[in-house]
């Protein structure tokens, strides 16, 4: 369990490393996570304190544990999953965006940390993923929640992992997918690092275009919360 103890993680790892003739870690990919699908005010405080301790402590704890072997090694690629719930605030996903927002100021704070080690950062938004959790997840998921996210679409976890190869093999801060994931990552970079000149080039021309196409879908999004609400 990642999410009780930094020594339980990092006698874990330590063990894993040792199994393995003690080679350093060449990749971390942090992606475990739940969430509770519930309205702020029927969320427990015990539920959002776990969510963090899974989330986002869970990452922190793995990263910190593998860094020391990433260092020795000269070189290394840390992985975060975070999601398009944390680009974007979400009906239903108070908890999960605020997990999945914290990763994003922890891999760009990260990266600045790491850079000059030879360490780099790859950020994943993916959408829904059609997994087991997710199938759990929809057994009690609000309507409205379940009205926004089928705007998104359903990635495979096959789909998922491929595009994750992808981006890290290719050296990118971030990972998004389809031009609805792509759109959003452009309109939501902030001063986040950027790892080609394309990059550079989409997020100056068609920043201003996106926030006006975002407003739009914002108010789309809540005009389904306002609907939901007069289905019985």
């Amino acid at each position: 369990d990642i999410s009780q103890s930094y020594e339980e993680v990092e006698n874990a790892i330590q063990h894993a490393i040792r199994h393995h003739q003690d080679k350093p870690v060449d990749i971390l990919i942090n992606s475990a996570a739940i969430f509770y699908a519930r309205p702020f005010d029927q969320t427990k405080p015990e539920e959002f304190a776990e969510m963090m301790r899974i989330n986002y402590l869970g990452s922190v704890y793995c990263t910190q544990a593998c860094l020391p072997s990433m260092k020795r090694r000269g070189t290394g690629r840390i992985v975060f999953l975070s999601s398009q719930a944390g680009q974007l605030g979400v009906f239903g996903y108070t908890s999960y965006c605020s997990t999945k927002y914290a990763l994003k100021g922890l891999a760009e704070s990260l990266q600045m940390e790491l850079e000059r080690e030879n360490i780099y950062i790859t950020l994943v938004f993916p959408p829904d993923t059609d997994t087991p959790g997710l199938k759990e997840e929809n057994k009690s998921k609000p309507k409205e929640t379940q009205m926004i996210n089928e705007t998104s679409g359903l990635l495979s976890a096959e789909q998922v992992a491929k595009k994750i190869i992808q981006s890290t093999r290719k050296g990118s801060f971030t990972c998004s997918y389809g031009i609805n994931g792509f759109l959003l990552t452009c309109l939501t970079c902030g001063a986040q690092p950027v790892t080609t000149v394309s990059e550079i080039i989409y997020q100056s021309l068609f920043i201003g275009l996106l926030r006006l196409i975002m407003l739009r879908v914002l108010k789309s999004f809540y005009k389904l919360v306002k609907k939901a609400k007069q289905i019985p």
